[in-house]
């Protein structure tokens, strides 16, 4: 029987600590063959230090920093992996049930992502996975912080229409078939538009609230004014892809 690979894709910016204790987590994981491929977008030594002295990570460098969907198109790139995982920094990873996980992608063959439950670090659900959204709920959403759950009531795998980019995990074969994420965005809204995609692929993104895993969420980049720029460009982009009638939602 064929042993299966999964690669794992991480992007760095600065968060230092959080990346090692995530790397820390997942060396520490041996039920398939993980591929660990780290990008450090920005300086960070701790981080480097910790992948040059692992022969088991991948390491990229860039020279300028590059977007969320090119870093992880990069990423996937030189992978090898049957499956691909987009996976944020900031998250924890104590254990996790890939076999499960694995086992519904060749059960179903029409899924092309899954996403597990997402908590936060004193156990709470995080709004991870959502409808697509209109003009004011990303509005009410950047402002003030409010959202509106989507997911609480789910306890068995589902059918979603968009999953948070924190953990989202594809077929090789769906993500090329996708073309992987579109690189004209820099910062936000590309897991919006990645889902977008799937459906209209007419494939499935799942919500496999069985595996679970923590974020330990930093949002004070939403305070910067070039933060505020990237989400308001990658706003507008995904608009101009979909329907005008979603302004009126």
């Amino acid at each position: 029987m064929k042993s299966i690979k999964i690669s794992i894709s991480i992007v760095n910016h600065q968060h230092g600590i959080l990346v090692t204790d995530l790397l820390s987590d997942l060396l520490k994981l041996n039920y398939f063959e993980l591929e660990i491929i780290v990008t450090n977008n920005v300086d960070d030594y701790l981080v480097e230090s910790y992948v040059m002295a692992n022969n088991n990570i991948i390491y990229i460098k860039n020279i300028i920093p590059f977007g969320f969907g090119k870093n992880h198109n990069n990423a996937f790139k030189i992978s090898s992996g049957d499956y691909f995982i987009v996976l944020n920094p900031d998250v924890r990873i104590k254990s996790i049930d890939f076999t499960r996980l694995v086992n519904y992608f060749n059960i179903n063959q029409q899924v092309f992502c899954i996403t597990p439950k997402v908590v936060d670090v004193k156990g709470n659900l995080e709004d991870s996975v959502r409808d697509f959204p209109s003009i004011i709920d990303l509005m009410v959403r950047f402002v003030f912080h409010r959202t509106k759950f989507y997911h609480e009531s789910i306890i068995t795998p589902t059918k979603i229409p968009w999953a948070a980019g924190i953990f989202l995990m594809f077929s090789r074969d769906k993500y090329e078939y996708l073309n992987g994420f579109d690189e004209r965005y820099f910062m936000y809204m590309e897991d919006v538009d990645i889902c977008y995609r799937i459906s209209r692929k007419h494939g499935d993104l799942i919500y496999f609230p069985e595996v679970e895993i923590v974020h330990d969420a930093r949002r004070n980049n939403r305070k910067k004014l070039k933060h505020f720029f990237w989400h308001l460009k990658g706003v507008f982009r995904f608009f101009n892809k979909k329907y005008i009638f979603i302004f009126f939602k």
